[in-house]
């Protein structure tokens, strides 16, 4: 596949579209999500390396939207806070779910899901969950 279009909807289809489930219930951290992009931008960038030709544009510029003269490709660690904010604003908006009354109970019992913080010995998904919390505030 050496055409840009079809790098483009590979990557934007399947590429970026692997971690998401992970990234909606767990903490993937800035490091890995730079890793994740650095595997994506030498994909973008492959034919051009064997050509000993230049990289025009840096990955941030690939990333911005295409009305800013980028090609509208996912900053993965603000996509990644953006929903674990989403896990958050569901318990916000209904608390007396299955998920949220269970949360409530082992997390915040006292106190109301803005207030809530992770502490030693939280599972992975509520120390995501309250990342997302931050990031609603």
């Amino acid at each position: 596949m050496s055409s840009r279009a079809g790098k483009e909807i590979l990557i934007k289809a399947v590429a970026q579209a692997i971690p998401d489930f992970a990234m909606g219930y767990f903490d993937i951290t800035k490091e890995m999500c730079n890793q994740i992009s650095s595997m994506l931008a030498r994909f973008w960038w492959n034919n051009q390396d064997k050509d000993g030709s230049m990289h025009w544009v840096s990955w941030k510029t690939l990333v911005s939207p295409k009305a800013e003269g980028g090609l509208g490709f996912r900053d993965l660690h603000s996509f990644s806070m953006a929903m674990l904010a989403k896990q958050a604003w569901r318990l916000l908006q209904n608390p007396t779910s299955l998920c949220g009354r269970l949360l409530k109970a082992k997390y915040y019992p006292i106190s109301g899901v803005l207030e809530a913080q992770a502490r030693p010995g939280c599972s992975y998904t509520w120390r995501g969950i309250s990342m997302g919390i931050e990031t609603l505030k």
